[in-house]
């Protein structure tokens, strides 16, 4: 492929590595130029750059999926996956617990901005949290306490995370 024969207007024997930046230059220009900051930004030299985009090409042919896994934002790995996404767990409970994890399960504390009363309307007594359903109701609280004594659990969790890690922890190697 030959990259280095992009030509940019009104700099006739440039390419597209010498540039700069022009203000008079299309947006889809400057969109290019600013992909190859990019490239140079993470690789530092031209042929390091050049041998990125030989390896995004198949066949001679430019694979656009494999650039866009170049530029596509790298999150940071969830542990929790493997634990709630288990051929085990319900997919109905699987979806539940996994709005729960990432703290977006309607619950009356995502609605500020109506003024209600953030009270739960099963027990009455605190402000409706993510947490509150799985451990603060009295009734959760007394399931739990049925469930840990039963399977002579030691560990209290009493949020989400701590239930997570200690999921994750113990049932490694192990099926549910």
């Amino acid at each position: 492929m030959a990259w280095r024969n992009i030509c940019l207007p009104k700099h006739e024997g440039k390419d597209i590595w010498e540039c700069k930046v022009n203000k008079d230059y299309s947006l889809l220009l400057k969109k290019v130029l600013e992909i190859r900051d990019s490239i140079l930004g993470v690789e530092g030299m031209l042929q390091a750059d050049m041998d990125k985009l030989l390896c995004w090409t198949e066949t001679g042919n430019f694979c656009i999926s494999t650039a866009y896994g170049f530029f596509k934002p790298k999150g940071t790995k969830v542990v929790w996956v493997a634990t709630i996404w288990n051929t085990s767990i319900t997919p109905k409970h699987a979806f539940i617990l996994w709005l729960a994890v990432q703290t977006k399960l309607l619950t009356k504390e995502k609605i500020q901005y109506l003024d209600l009363d953030r009270r739960c309307e099963l027990c009455g007594l605190t402000e409706e949290t993510v947490q509150h359903p799985f451990f603060s109701r009295p009734f959760s609280s007394s399931i739990w306490g049925i469930i840990r004594r039963w399977l002579a659990i030691t560990c209290t969790m009493s949020t989400l995370p701590s239930a997570m890690k200690w999921m994750r922890k113990e049932a490694q190697g192990m099926t549910w």
